[in-house]
């Protein structure tokens, strides 16, 4: 039995919460990213010289904004977030932990990220949200968020 319902999670810019209804404002929903990088830079970056499994970190500041409910179970939420290059290999996993609040069903998560770690390809970034009910289940899949990363030689 799931312990706990996944509704929505998306990347935005940043999430404001209104005091007076709790509702969020999310800003710049992202889908996309273009990163500029200077020709000489690109180049020497897809040298043959080059470690292929050389990262590229981009500082690129978003929030990864998720929204829950709790199906009677008063515990922590133990999530996991795995960010994926366009080949499938993981680049970066997070394992923030979350609580309901004993007065509320609804949990709503934001995680600031303060950059980015890539590999050298333009493509389709990946990041996988999965949970898990107790620390000896495996975790599971709740939801995905594309985010499309093109290198801009200038």
């Amino acid at each position: 039995m799931n312990h706990f319902t996944h509704r929505f999670s998306l990347i935005c810019e940043k999430g404001i919460i209104d005091s007076g209804t709790n509702n969020i404002s999310l800003i710049n929903i992202m889908e996309e990213l273009s990163v500029a990088v200077k020709k000489s830079d690109y180049q020497q970056l897809n040298s043959k010289d080059v470690d292929k499994e050389e990262f590229v970190d981009i500082p690129f500041f978003f929030e990864i904004v998720s929204f829950w409910e709790n199906n009677g179970h008063k515990e922590k939420l133990d999530v996991r977030i795995d960010l994926l290059a366009p080949s499938g290999k993981v680049l970066n996993q997070f394992y923030p932990k979350f609580k309901f609040d004993s007065q509320n069903d609804k949990l709503r998560t934001t995680i600031k990220v303060n950059g980015v770690k890539i590999n050298k390809e333009s493509g389709v970034y990946n990041y996988i949200i999965l949970y898990r009910n107790k620390e000896s289940e495996k975790y599971k899949i709740v939801a995905t968020i594309p985010l499309v990363i093109n290198f801009k030689v200038e």
